[in-house]
């Protein structure tokens, strides 16, 4: 789509790449650019944030919902959606190292300025922690730093809460505990979507 502002474009398995505007969610095929399939909100409705991994994509639509989308071959299916009551800030479905699917999806929220994670495929949630405070997340992310495994979570004032994601299992989610450590970049690096 040329016309209309990108939200997101990642990379997909099979040579594939997704590209996310407001009205929908396209698969495109890498090797002749040609459109094979597209996943599109209710009529009224817009897409307000998106994420991906190599076969999974998680959206975020305007009135808190969350939509998880499968490649499934070289197709988009609806896997999953679930209503939030709270408008979405941010999303990220990135799978942890040594696994090649996310058996979470993690959503900033604003209003109760919190973040959840909620199991895949059913978008159930299965932990959510209050961030205090006004300052809404703006980006979260899954990463894994000498074998442990973290779930990162910038806000719009520059401060980043770290959560320590400890015995997940993966592909299916059985135990999660989120252990909360604070710290504030101070100096010459802040995480920020604000101009000073």
């Amino acid at each position: 789509i040329t016309d209309a502002q990108s939200l997101y474009c990642g990379n997909m398995m099979g040579n594939t790449a997704v590209q996310v505007t407001a009205k929908e969610v396209r698969l495109v095929d890498l090797a002749g650019f040609k459109q094979l399939g597209e996943w599109a909100p209710p009529a009224g409705v817009q897409i307000t944030h998106a994420s991906c991994n190599s076969s999974q994509l998680v959206v975020a639509l305007g009135g808190g919902t969350v939509v998880y989308i499968e490649l499934n071959g070289r197709e988009l299916r609806e896997a999953g959606r679930a209503k939030l009551e709270h408008e979405v800030a941010c999303v990220n479905i990135s799978p942890l190292v040594g696994n090649d699917r996310a058996a979470v999806v993690a959503v900033g929220l604003w209003t109760d300025v919190s973040v959840r994670l909620l199991r895949l495929p059913t978008l159930n949630q299965v932990a959510q922690e209050l961030l205090g405070g006004t300052t809404i997340p703006r980006s979260v992310l899954f990463t894994s730093f000498e074998g442990i495994h973290y779930l990162l979570c910038g806000l719009g004032d520059g401060h980043l809460f770290t959560f320590v994601l400890d015995a997940v299992r993966c592909p299916y989610l059985k135990y999660l505990f989120l252990l909360l450590t604070f710290f504030r970049l101070q100096g010459t690096y802040q995480l920020s979507n604000r101009k000073k």
